[in-house]
C-alpha cells in the first residue's frame, strides 16, 4: 500500500474494498496518512450490495470474459474437511490466492 500511495498523482483516487486480511492484527504500515494528506488523495470505500442492482449485467458480461478467456482466476484448494478451520483462517491472514476452496 505504501508503494502505491507513493506513486499517486494528486488528486488521486484510491478504491478501498476488502480488509479482511486486516480484521485479525493492527498493521499501522497499511496506510500512510501522511501522503494522503500532502498528495490531497481521494479515498473512497465500497461494498458489492452498493450495486445489488447490477448483479445479472455483471454475470453475463464476466462469464462473456470468462467464456473467451478474457478473464482467468486463481484459486486456492485445501483438501480434507478436517482442514476447514485452516481455509478459514486463510482469509485472515492473507495465505490464500484467489478463491478458497475446501475439498472434502
Amino acid at each position: 500500500m505504501q508503494e502505491v500511495l507513493n506513486r499517486m498523482n494528486l488528486h488521486g483516487r484510491v478504491a478501498l474494498c476488502g480488509l479482511i486480511s486486516g480484521y485479525t492484527k493492527h498493521d499501522p504500515g497499511l496506510v500512510s496518512l501522511g501522503n494522503i494528506l500532502v498528495k490531497r488523495l481521494r479515498v473512497q470505500g465500497f461494498i458489492i450490495l452498493d450495486y445489488a442492482s447490477r448483479f445479472m449485467e455483471a454475470a453475463k458480461q464476466l462469464g462473456q470474459w470468462k467464456m473467451f478467456g478474457k478473464l482467468k482466476d486463481r484459486e486456492t484448494i485445501v483438501e480434507g474437511l478436517e482442514k476447514a478451520p485452516d481455509a478459514i483462517n486463510m482469509l485472515f491472514t492473507g495465505g490464500n490466492i484467489g478463491k478458497t476452496i475446501l475439498k472434502v
